[in-house]
């Protein structure tokens, strides 16, 4: 399973790409969504063109 941090455009919130992968277990769900969504917010604030956003997904895959 895994947490991925995926790019949206900002207007329609349309999915444009996957950004990152976090794989995680039982055991470090709470941990690893930590990491993703510090790495998501990372990403929104050092962008300068608000075309796209950030934010955390999960794929059971």
């Amino acid at each position: 399973m895994k947490w991925e941090v995926v790019k949206r455009q900002t207007k329609t919130g349309m999915y444009i790409s996957t950004i990152k992968s976090f794989e995680f277990d039982k055991q470090s769900k709470g941990k690893v969504y930590g990491e993703a969504l510090k790495y998501a917010e990372h990403k929104n604030k050092i962008s300068f063109i608000k075309k796209y956003y950030y934010e955390v997904e999960f794929n059971w895959k």
